[in-house]
């Protein structure tokens, strides 16, 4: 049974070949977005074509999908990726995957609300009777475990004051 993880938004056409142009705050990127991969956008599948880096964004190109007309209609639609189907080793996650874990530091911290955008790193949005932010580094977060969605930590005690 899949399950689907959102991994950006297609914001807008680029060019007249059919590519668009992806804002993702995903890490993995090179697995995610690998020749012949698929994501998925309003329900249907779409193979990667092509891949190109940008500063702001990901551009995609889509197998049969190559010209400007073909892709109008996945402008401002949400893109996911089947996790089951990434080749990710046990200590790699996606960032949006962490949406709904539960902090773990000798006891529970809190559950992961949201991810927010920083200028070096993203930050985990965390709720518990208050809210606070966690860094997304290694100094804080040590290991995802996936199956349980819980998210082991240190030092975010200091951090939060909790």
């Amino acid at each position: 049974m899949p399950k689907y993880c959102k991994i950006g938004t297609v914001i807008a056409p680029h060019g007249l070949e059919g590519k668009v142009k992806i804002i993702s705050l995903e890490n993995n990127k090179d697995k995610i977005f690998k020749e012949n991969n698929s994501v998925y956008i309003a329900n249907k599948e779409y193979i990667i074509n092509s891949y190109q880096k940008n500063n702001k964004y990901d551009i995609l190109s889509f197998k049969n999908y190559l010209h400007i007309d073909l892709i109008k209609d996945l402008i401002k639609k949400d893109v996911y990726v089947d996790l089951l189907k990434l080749d990710l080793e046990a200590d790699e996650y996606l960032i949006n995957e962490l949406k709904g874990a539960t902090l773990m530091e000798e006891g529970k911290l809190g559950v992961v609300v949201d991810i927010i955008k920083g200028k070096i790193y993203p930050y985990l949005l965390v709720k518990n009777t208050k809210e606070y932010l966690v860094p997304l580094i290694k100094e804080f977060v040590i290991e995802y475990k996936r199956e349980e969605q819980v998210i082991i930590t240190k030092n975010v005690k200091e951090l939060s004051n909790l």
